[in-house]
């Protein structure tokens, strides 16, 4: 947006969006009720059980007191307040990579519909993606340490986002890339302090292998043709196979691409969503 009124009206047009869905109580997706439940848990009796596998402690333990206090209509404007956050922070970053029709880009963005959706229940996804997002905003503006930090902190609401380690190296200019290493070690060390709590949480361990009870016992064929089934089904055959017939005959194309650095980066994270969703539904959670 290239004024500071423009952007007032789309936050304003953003939050009336929501509001049919914020008094919706914690979601139609279970895991909303599971954070509720670990939330109230935590709250009067003092103990802490993980929603689910692997935990998401940063996300249970800032939703505790929001949903002790003020129910699922206050963890659900929580949601909203960090995903009009993360819009902030996206259009900062918009505006210093010069993308063409930015203005556009930031609107998709507010009003995608897997966004729109997840930025007013109770779910860790724009929590996880607000500290994505501001992680890249301090690399470009060469504070590594809290852009380590913040990272670190999104994989302390869902550990599958330490992954973007990796294609934040993209980021770092070529004299900047020793300082990746103090990004990457801030990161991985702020994600491990978070994660404490859940290994020593009470029964853990049960939760653990409740998880993988499914698979436990299956030869090591049997699971690879297990996990090889959920990946094909979870996408469908007919789209792998034109998946990988474009990628043949674009080939050419697609190599040019790769030298564009930006491109690369959001590839990486488009990637990412996709493995972690894989992940869920090859296991089962979805």
């Amino acid at each position: 947006m290239a004024s500071n009124k423009a952007m007032i009206l789309l936050i304003i047009l953003v939050i009336v969006s929501r509001l049919p869905l914020l008094s919706g109580g914690f979601g139609a997706d279970g895991d909303g009720w599971r954070i509720a439940k670990t939330a109230l848990t935590l709250w009067n009796d003092g103990v802490y059980h993980v929603s689910r596998f692997p935990g998401f402690p940063l996300y249970e333990f800032i939703q505790t007191p929001i949903i002790a206090i003020g129910g699922s209509v206050a963890s659900n404007i929580s949601s909203l307040f960090i995903f009009i956050v993360s819009l902030l922070i996206f259009r900062k970053i918009l505006h210093r990579w010069n993308i063409p029709h930015s203005d556009i880009v930031l609107i998709a963005y507010a009003f995608l519909p897997i966004l729109w959706k997840n930025s007013s229940l109770t779910m860790d996804y724009v929590w996880g993606l607000c500290g994505i997002v501001s992680a890249v905003y301090f690399v470009e503006q060469r504070r590594f340490i809290v852009a380590g930090i913040v990272l670190g902190l999104a994989a302390g609401t869902r550990i599958f986002h330490i992954a973007y380690l990796l294609p934040a190296f993209l980021l770092f200019q070529k004299d900047d890339r020793k300082h990746w290493w103090i990004f990457f070690v801030t990161a991985l060390s702020t994600t491990i302090v978070c994660y404490v709590p859940v290994f020593f949480s009470e029964g853990y361990g049960l939760v653990v292998r409740d998880y993988l009870a499914d698979t436990r016992n299956y030869s090591t064929l049997r699971k690879i043709g297990f996990y090889f089934y959920r990946l094909i089904f979870s996408l469908g055959l007919l789209e792998w196979i034109s998946i990988v017939t474009a990628v043949v005959l674009n080939k050419k194309k697609l190599s040019r691409c790769f030298r564009n650095t930006f491109l690369l980066v959001q590839l990486h994270v488009l990637l990412q969503d996709c493995c972690c969703l894989l992940f869920y539904q090859m296991n089962g959670n979805i």
